[in-house]
């Protein structure tokens, strides 16, 4: 069975501080209205417009950008209407895109990564998988919950209210959720961010100019002042594009959080994986003053930059 509509992801009424400790200060650990696995968003009397009220943290009265809901025998995709009039559900399929010929290249990782070029627009599919020990028997299936709690779902509408904040994160373009029994797969796609490269790969051809070691640690101190803790904030999840400008990808299991010391072992987490891929690489152009340069950007913070 197919199903198809409109709606709008609307961000309710804050939680209380107490709530907000229970949940660890998560919002997507907060009551999802109508967004159950077996329930269907609340129409409108006009009919087809459905709006979707999610009750995070302190995010009251942020709207998504418009956003669909396609249901396919139990299947649910979320996706951006600005982007498609109508979703292509194998967008998600590799071998489909492969066949079309719209698959460009593919990246290894915790998270699969596949570059695309569909409808005109260069995008990224990444499947979710798990990492460490339970990585090695459970690769990718996740216990059953509602479907605004699933794990794509989730990360589309936190780079959704990023993005409207100002953060340079990827356009979240569509996420599914794919429940099998007490399990579900999920997969997101964001639009590419257009001529960038990790700032792993850059070091290793070459030294930065402080500028942009100030401009990621602005660009860090903001993500922080907002309160999203990035549980895998390291040198690949940190982009450089041609225009000098620094990104921020893979929110995964993001969140945001209450300030209670985290921040700084965020920070210290991303010093570990430069470190790391220093000692790796033969060549890797990154000093301590480099890291004294970012200090000083997360220190000033600074204006929001251009998306």
């Amino acid at each position: 069975m197919v199903s198809s509509r409109k709606m709008h992801l609307h961000l309710g009424l804050p939680m209380s501080s107490e709530r907000a400790t229970q949940s660890g200060g998560d919002p997507f650990g907060a009551q999802f209205a109508h967004c159950g696995s077996g329930d269907s968003p609340p129409q409108s009397e006009s009919g087809g417009l459905a709006v979707v009220v999610v009750r995070y943290g302190d995010w009251s009265g942020f709207v998504m950008e418009p956003t669909s809901e396609l249901k396919i025998d139990g299947t649910v995709i979320w996706y951006d209407s600005d982007v498609f009039d109508s979703m292509e559900p194998r967008l998600f399929e590799p071998e489909w895109l492969r066949d079309i010929g719209s698959l460009r290249g593919s990246a290894q990782g915790r998270n699969e990564a596949y570059f695309l070029s569909y409808s005109g627009r260069d995008m990224v599919l990444r499947h979710l998988r798990r990492g460490g020990l339970v990585g090695k028997l459970n690769r990718d299936r996740y216990i059953c919950t509602e479907v605004g709690k699933g794990r794509a779902m989730r990360e589309f509408t936190l780079l959704a209210w990023m993005r409207s904040q100002g953060l340079p994160v990827p356009r979240p373009i569509a996420a599914r959720h794919c429940p099998s029994g007490l399990f579900y797969r999920a997969d997101l796609i964001t639009e590419r961010v257009p001529d960038a490269r990790p700032l792993a790969e850059l070091l290793q051809e070459r030294a930065l100019p402080e500028r942009n070691w100030i401009a990621i640690g602005a660009v860090i101190r903001q993500l922080h002042d907002l309160g999203v803790h990035h549980v895998d904030l390291n040198c690949r999840n940190i982009l450089l594009d041609a225009c000098e400008r620094a990104w921020l990808i893979d929110f995964d299991k993001c969140g945001r959080r209450e300030p209670n010391g985290w921040k700084q072992r965020n920070l210290a987490r991303l010093r570990r994986s430069i470190e790391k891929e220093k000692r790796k690489c033969k060549r890797f152009n990154w000093s301590a003053d480099d890291w004294s340069a970012l200090a000083s950007g997360y220190l000033v913070g600074g204006e929001p930059q251009g998306r």
